[in-house]
């Protein structure tokens, strides 16, 4: 199957069937207006619009498009969106049914003033601290966590082997991972190629390894420098896993670390099922 890469707003919209597309404009339109200095940019192969940080991201899907306007987008709006499908930071419009216009111009004024919040306390505080430099960007590294109950060989074998890696790396039921290769080995190269289930976008992730312990720790660099750590431990028959990297500028903290959990959370699952 092919998949489209897309590097505009424009480019997604223009691979989608007329009857999506009309949807999809209207929506872009309706986050436009009410977000009128925001950025628009594609991110994880979706359409995307920024303004001090990430905003508000959809995607089309078979029967719905998703909406994801991130934890807290969803947590001030819970009453309004009981009616349709959602979870953490996502909410699912029916294609057949008609887009709530009014709702979603809630939801991204909302994040809109949340982003100026969070803008203008950074700015105070880094005015405050006279003596840091400002060309020095601190990296942040955000941790996940699970225990597994598995024998800690059985855990490192599911997160290693490419059979398995196919079957649990996925954030959403909306994805998959479709091919994965993997030399673990010091220097060595990895690489998943991750697609919506529709085949209408998706992306690399890859890396090389900087270091690798056998059922102890594997630690690598993403494509573009970013670090990774994941330790393993094994204690009162349950695996351990605390996986630790380094966060990125695009996408908030939070998005970052809720997508990384719930991966972490897939492999949780998915392990406990195939070892029992």
């Amino acid at each position: 199957m092919q998949v489209n890469e897309f590097k505009t707003i424009d480019d997604y919209l223009n691979m989608q069937p007329d009857e999506v597309k009309a949807n999809l404009e209207i929506l872009r339109k309706t986050i436009k207006d009410a977000a009128p200095d925001a950025e628009e940019l594609i991110s994880y192969q979706m359409p995307a619009f920024k303004f001090h940080g990430m905003l508000v991201y959809f995607a089309a899907f078979k029967n719905h498009i998703g909406f994801y306007p991130g934890a807290t987008g969803i947590e001030n709006f819970k009453e309004e969106i009981k009616s349709y499908k959602w979870a953490k930071g996502t909410v699912q419009f029916p294609l057949d049914k008609t887009l709530p216009l009014e709702l979603i111009t809630k939801i991204v004024q909302f994040k809109v003033q949340e982003n100026l919040n969070k803008y203008n306390f950074k700015k105070k505080s880094i005015k405050s601290q006279k003596n840091i430099k400002m060309n020095i960007q601190e990296k942040i590294m955000i941790t996940v966590t699970a225990s597994v109950n598995a024998p800690i060989d059985k855990v490192w074998e599911f997160w290693t082997g490419t059979e398995h890696i196919c079957r649990w790396n996925n954030a959403s039921n909306d994805w998959h991972t479709t091919r994965a290769e993997n030399n673990l080995q010091v220097g060595g190269k990895f690489l998943s190629r991750m697609e919506a289930k529709d085949g209408s976008m998706g992306f690399d992730f890859e890396g090389t390894y900087d270091a690798v312990k056998t059922n102890e720790l594997i630690e690598y660099s993403i494509i573009g420098g970013r670090k990774v750590i994941i330790k393993f431990s094994f204690e009162n028959n349950q695996t351990t896993i605390i996986e630790t990297f380094e966060a990125e500028a695009i996408n908030s903290v939070e998005l970052q670390k809720n997508g990384w959990q719930s991966i972490l959370n897939n492999f949780k699952s998915y392990s406990e099922t195939t070892f029992s």
